[in-house]
């Protein structure tokens, strides 16, 4: 692979704090157990990158393509997608605080068995994504695209998916994770669709 700016900062200093990154292009890069401090990345690529238990502080990433990425067991803090594409990406065991994800494409990404702690979905597209044994605390769901989601063992009491469009949830055989679960009248045929309740 051809010298990066992002590696190079990377094998100088395990922690990258401070820059400004823009149209990178990497390939299988090794980004294990790397921090990131005050960071943004702007119009970047990850292509099958491992960033497995690596940590977010304040960082941006903006109009980047993160698609089969591998973010399992990382930690974010304060940090922001804007305008990205993460198809495919794994976010297994991962934790995040307060972060953003806004207009993005996450389809067939995988967040199972993570704790998300004021986090915020907002018009985003996550169709077939898994959302499995998650924790949410303050979660929030905007105006996302939610078509054959799995939350399977995920507890939904208190969360609002009533600007969504729900369809096709995946859920256990006693329905518990729906109880609480806040949505709108116009939902509620797909909910009890799901309960295997026949509309005439």
């Amino acid at each position: 692979m051809l010298d990066n700016p992002i590696l190079e900062v990377k094998d100088e200093d395990e922690c990258v704090k401070g820059f400004n990154f823009e149209n990178e292009y990497l390939i299988k890069a090794d980004f294990y157990r790397t921090e990131f401090n005050s960071v943004v990345f702007k119009k970047c690529r990850f292509e099958k990158c491992d960033f497995s238990n690596a940590s977010f502080y304040n960082t941006v990433f903006e109009n980047c393509d993160f698609s089969n990425s591998n973010f399992t067991e990382s930690y974010f803090q304060k940090t922001n997608f804007l305008y990205c594409k993460g198809d495919g990406a794994v976010f297994i065991k991962s934790r995040q605080t307060d972060c953003i994800f806004s207009n993005c494409s996450l389809k067939y990404a995988n967040f199972s068995s993570s704790v998300y702690n004021s986090t915020s979905f907002e018009e985003c597209d996550l169709k077939e994504t898994l959302f499995t044994e998650v924790v949410f605390k303050k979660q929030n769901f905007s105006n996302c695209i939610m078509h054959n989601i799995s939350f399977f063992k995920t507890c939904l009491k208190g969360v609002d998916l009533s600007t969504c469009q729900i369809e096709g949830l995946t859920v256990s055989d006693t329905y518990k994770e729906l109880s609480g679960l806040k949505i709108s009248g116009n939902q509620a045929e797909d909910i009890i669709k799901l309960l295997g309740v026949k509309i005439t």
